[in-house]
């Protein structure tokens, strides 16, 4: 069998666990594995290992017939095996020209960087997504979150890898924009790369995987051809046990109460025009749309963080005004952004202080 990447009986423990017991993997040339688990079964813990940012306690790992150690992510990248973060590590003010070869863009004679030649490099690179509609010289910052993957990937790609690793790629993505990525690995696995995919969510599996290997609780449990088997046998072989009903189903006491918010025709320029909707007491209500549908902006409006121009929300009867995220928050608004990394999180700081920070005065 002619495999491109095969780790072997891997070990890593860290102080009171052990997040990999003896696990193995191997990757044919130019197919997408998918490796699934529950949380803490060691998925992430065991991609780490393979791309440098943790090294190994016991174990091997061989990269296209060849025992490999690697010391960093950068050299991993050099040797051919990439990885795409579930959280995105692009610099927002950087342009998508500087995110994708970062520390690698041309230079002329005088030691300046060639921006003719960094944006014609990057125009190639977005050609392989169909991705023309992104300039590179617009900064990363302005992006939705969609392109902003779409430049993740791209930045992984243009160090010609030869696996690729996605971590939950989808977790930010609309069905179409999966799709979209779906098509784009479709694309480089013609041109040989071969992929690892971590996702929990199963359907996506079957519709990109070839094959599929199941950890849990740190150790190996089987690998599959994914065409041999079905969504309850994965299931199964991921928890221990048999399920009866995988996604469970709504109880029959369930009750919807009246409308607690109401919101009419609200409008904001360049944005959205004219949404109505109502929510009721113990109601789940979904926005579904395209990318630049309106969806996150309706909602940092409703939540304070951006103006309307016109229009009322009636929140338990009572027309209100909102003008920031406190005034949101003090009404029993809350709000849980697009991008938690970014927008929703001070990462430098402790747990406590982040439960806190909405209430600091």
């Amino acid at each position: 069998m002619d495999y491109i990447l095969e780790a072997n009986d891997i070990v890593k423990q860290f102080p009171g666990i052990k997040a990999l017991d003896g696990v193995s993997l191997k990757i044919k040339k130019g197919e997408v594995h998918a490796v699934v688990g529950e949380n803490g079964a060691g998925k992430s813990t065991l991609m780490l290992c393979l791309c440098g940012i943790h090294r190994l306690d016991r174990g091997q790992i061989i990269l296209d017939g060849e025992a490999r150690s690697f010391k960093s992510p950068h050299e991993a990248n050099k040797k051919g095996i990439s990885i795409v973060f579930q959280e995105l590590s692009l610099t927002p003010n950087l342009s998508v020209a500087e995110n994708i070869f970062s520390c690698r863009q041309p230079i002329n004679r005088f030691n300046i960087i060639n921006r003719k030649k960094l944006n014609d490099m990057t125009l190639k690179m977005l050609s392989l997504f169909d991705a023309n509609h992104i300039d590179p010289d617009t900064l990363v910052k302005d992006l939705s979150m969609a392109d902003q993957q779409i430049i993740e990937i791209l930045k992984a790609i243009s160090f010609d890898p030869k696996v690729l690793i996605l971590d939950e790629p989808t977790s930010s993505l609309t069905d179409s924009e999966t799709g979209q990525l779906f098509k784009n690995i479709r694309i480089l696995k013609e041109k040989g790369i071969s992929f690892i995919y971590i996702s929990h969510h199963l359907k996506e599996i079957f519709k990109i995987a070839d094959s599929v290997t199941v950890l849990r609780d740190g150790k190996y449990i089987c690998d599959e051809d994914v065409k041999n088997i079905d969504e309850n046998y994965l299931v199964t072989k991921m928890v221990g046990r048999k399920l009866e009903n995988i996604y469970g189903s709504r109880s029959k006491d369930e009750k919807i109460g009246n409308t607690v918010l109401e919101v009419k025709n609200i409008s904001k320029k360049k944005k959205f025009s004219n949404i109505s909707f109502k929510v009721n007491a113990g109601e789940i209500v979904g926005f579904s749309g395209l990318v630049g549908a309106g969806r996150t902006e309706v909602g940092k409006a409703i939540f304070g963080a951006d103006s309307i121009d016109s229009g009322e929300i009636i929140l338990n009867n009572r027309k209100i005004r909102i003008n920031n995220p406190k005034e949101a928050i003090e009404k029993g608004i809350g709000y849980m952004s697009e991008d938690r990394k970014v927008q929703g999180l001070f990462l430098d700081f402790d747990i406590k202080t982040d439960l806190a920070s909405n209430k600091l005065k």
